[in-house]
């Protein structure tokens, strides 16, 4: 799933989260926004990877740009999975997902509600990738 994808998804189910929850001095506005950019960020590790590992791999020197990752999506989900660069990046995907609340809520009390809805759907989004590297 694309960046924008789960910026959307964390936004659009933050809406309805936030207006049950407590209000803190953040605004709903605020959530929705840092929800969306919290879960979009989470796939900067896939690029990481890219850069650092990528070399090995003939085939990502495509990626390089992150525009082609958008242009050819299906490409490299398979060319990603194929490397065995799929495999690390949910690895890393796991730490995130279990390192970002805690560091929320012992730094920014204010939004860990926020990067909580963020790092459940986007986990709840990756569950296709991670259910590809059990048929790989």
């Amino acid at each position: 799933m694309l960046p924008q994808d789960h910026f959307l998804i964390s936004s659009v189910v933050m809406i309805p989260v936030a207006m049950i929850a407590p209000q803190s001095h953040v605004g709903l506005l605020n959530l929705v926004l840092i929800s969306g950019a919290v879960s979009a960020a989470i796939d900067l590790d896939v690029i990481f990877l890219i850069y650092l590992r990528g070399k090995k791999y003939p085939a990502m020197h495509l990626f390089y740009n992150p525009i082609k990752i958008f242009t050819h999506f299906k490409l490299f989900m398979d060319t990603f999975t194929d490397s065995g660069l799929l495999r690390i990046a949910m690895m890393s995907h796991m730490v995130i997902f279990f390192a970002l609340p805690v560091l929320a809520y012992v730094f920014w009390p204010d939004y860990f509600l926020p990067v909580i809805v963020a790092s459940v759907t986007h986990f709840l989004c990756d569950l296709p990738s991670m259910r590809r590297l059990k048929c790989a």
